[in-house]
């Protein structure tokens, strides 16, 4: 059994502290009485634990390779509706895994007490793996398929509420995320030299009066995945055969998830992967299929920014634990990408 840790986890420490067990033998044995009582597997092997920000067991089963997840209670308020939307994305061919009711006919099973990690289901594998070349056929299918997700979730009910009524607010952004991010790079002298705070410095500030002249905000509403990075999606010569980790799906503004996966990219713990004309070449085909407004036209480069400032926060604490892969060449794309998206004109983000 293989043990993942891409953030760099300490997995004992994780699993007594979170979802308290004692040990992965612990985990094994609880994960065996699980199958075995709500879904009447009996016999099955765990062929791998991934311990990120959720766990997941990769399980293999009369032949079939099954997952079966424990997801966050906090981010998934309404956890029956989240899962009914999952089945409805499913039955209209988007490629994301199909859910297993348990014996009883529930989507999911609380498996362990006290633990905010009890949203626990069992899915199917996704085909295909993450992106490794960005072709302009898979940046494209990329998009359509984004497209298509944020389409069909536009007038889907119920609801699905994530961790919070509005998952993007400018209040928090401007009041607490922002400082807090500038705060944190600026303890990184060893990253950044003091021209590259100053830079930083300047982004920010034209972020939030970009942010502060916008409101209210007027983005365009649907129900997203939560978390479209490239590691999620996953590729079988140039179609995208398989989207994972769709518990985050909640009802909040679409810019969330074309900007993260536009900034992400196919390690987790990874910088930005997309060259700034890749990304316009996915804004363009985005675009074409599910046409931004004009208030999205606006506010698309300040949160692009945004976006980058929190992802340059995040791969540079990851690179100063060590706990993970992220690279030096990973903070340093990323940084590029900042100034080059803060120096393009608003109009020619979405190139013709």
């Amino acid at each position: 059994m293989k043990i993942i840790s891409p953030y760099g986890k300490d997995v004992l420490d994780e699993l007594q502290r979170v979802y308290h067990l004692n040990s992965v033998e612990d985990l094994v044995t609880t994960i065996h009485d699980h199958l075995a009582k709500h879904y009447f597997i009996e016999s099955c092997e765990i062929l791998s634990v991934h311990v990120a920000f959720g766990l997941t067991l990769n399980i293999l089963a009369s032949g079939n390779i099954y997952y079966l997840k424990f997801a966050s209670r906090t981010m998934n308020r309404t956890p029956k509706d989240l899962f009914l939307y999952i089945d409805f994305l499913y039955r209209n061919a988007i490629p994301v895994p199909k859910i297993f009711k348990t014996t009883d006919g529930s989507w999911f099973k609380s498996v362990l007490n006290d633990t905010d990690y009890d949203v626990v289901y069992l899915m199917s594998s996704s085909p295909g793996e993450p992106i490794l070349a960005p072709s302009p056929s898979r940046i494209q299918e990329y998009a359509a398929v984004m497209a298509r997700y944020h389409k069909l979730g536009l007038n889907y009910e119920p609801k699905v509420l994530g961790g919070q009524p509005t998952t993007f607010t400018i209040e928090q952004a401007i009041a607490s995320d922002l400082p807090k991010f500038y705060h944190a790079l600026c303890g990184r002298e060893k990253l950044f030299s003091a021209r590259e705070i100053d830079l930083i410095n300047f982004i920010i500030n034209y972020i939030c009066t970009t942010f502060a002249l916008a409101q209210p905000l007027q983005l365009l509403r649907t129900h997203i995945h939560g978390d479209f990075r490239l590691c999620h999606v996953f590729y079988t010569g140039e179609t995208v055969s398989g989207i994972i980790d769709i518990d985050q799906s909640t009802y909040a503004e679409r810019l969330i998830d074309v900007c993260y996966g536009l900034i992400s990219s196919p390690n987790p713990a990874g910088g930005i992967f997309f060259s700034i004309e890749q990304i316009q070449l996915f804004l363009s085909s985005y675009n074409q299929e599910f046409p931004f407004t004009a208030s999205e036209r606006k506010l698309l480069k300040p949160m692009l920014l945004y976006a980058l400032i929190e992802q340059l926060d995040e791969v540079s604490k990851c690179y100063e634990t060590g706990n993970s892969d992220t690279t030096i060449t990973d903070i340093e794309l990323t940084h590029k990408a900042l100034a080059k998206i803060f120096d393009i004109q608003e109009a020619k983000l979405i190139s013709t």
